[in-house]
């Protein structure tokens, strides 16, 4: 049973024992044993429209726990053939979304980020449930958006005043609002470029990972960006080791998005601190590549 398959287990028994039980425990073993064959199915031929008929019937159980369920397992399936599954998959998990509770709103967005730039249907429901933003559901949402890419490019202006509203609730590399929103905006690229001014002004936020989400995102909006290669020189200039690494893997993320600042990197191959060296060595030769 995938880890991932598991955890929702747990939170689905954690749901359906606030309003009661109505399946025993051997009955949703069952249904997760049917739920990874056909899994196993769709992954040998996504063409398989009995085993993806299944799943996506599940997403309408009365039963939270296998709602939840089903949802995981296409995320899981998503990563691997998004691209066939997706037009029949993605609105029913749109409508979970919608509809759902939260452990259902929760593990639709999550399983939506997997599609990536198939799930652009998607895009309403996802602006939707960017609000409220301190809560798992709108990171998710945001986290899909940005794997949509340019398709979303209507979500920008939600973004941005997320961003412009929640940003100084931000401290710290593992602040789960700015690691969903900033880098989402930034993978929407070049359409986003109206959000430039807003992003710019913010580069003066008290945190240094703040910074760095926010000149990494830029870059990839705008490669040119004069004010945002200025911060991530200072970014990997900092005393701290650790602000230093966290940088390189943040244009690590971008992948070739991450070339304008190629100068930057070539700068810290001599860093003193061996993981730094190694990070930045580890993305010229991604670069090279691209």
């Amino acid at each position: 049973m995938s880890m991932l398959v598991m955890n929702c287990i747990i939170v689905g028994c954690l749901s359906l024992s606030v309003f009661g039980c109505n399946g025993s425990e051997q009955a949703i073993e069952t249904n997760i044993d049917q739920l990874r064959a056909a899994k196993a199915k769709l992954l040998k031929n996504p063409q398989d429209k009995d085993a993806l008929s299944f799943i996506l019937n599940q997403l309408n159980d009365r039963r939270g726990i296998y709602r939840v369920n089903a949802a995981a397992v296409l995320g899981e399936i998503a990563e691997q053939v998004g691209a066939s599954i997706g037009a029949q998959a993605v609105p029913p998990l749109s409508n979970l979304l919608n509809k759902g509770d939260d452990y259902d709103k929760r593990a639709a967005a999550e399983a939506l980020e997997k599609f990536g730039p198939y799930a652009g249907a998607a895009v309403p429901i996802l602006r939707k449930n960017l609000v409220p933003s301190n809560r798992d559901v709108a990171w998710f949402s945001a986290r899909a958006i940005g794997n949509i890419g340019a398709d979303a490019a209507e979500a920008v202006p939600d973004l941005l005043d997320a961003i412009k509203k929640n940003a100084d609730t931000c401290e710290g590399y593992f602040s789960s609002f700015c690691e969903s929103f900033i880098p989402a905006i930034g993978k929407i690229g070049p359409p986003a470029r109206g959000a430039v001014p807003d992003l710019e002004a913010l580069l003066n936020h008290r945190d240094p990972y703040v910074r760095m989400r926010l000149a990494v995102a830029l870059i990839r909006i705008d490669p040119s960006n004069r004010k945002a290669l200025q911060e991530l020189e200072r970014l990997l200039k900092d005393s701290d080791v650790e602000i230093r690494r966290r940088s390189l893997v943040a244009l690590g993320e971008c992948g070739k998005d991450a070339k304008p600042a190629k100068h930057l990197i070539e700068m810290t191959i001599k860093d003193d601190d061996t993981d730094v060296r190694r990070e930045a060595g580890d993305l010229l030769k991604l670069l090279s590549n691209n």
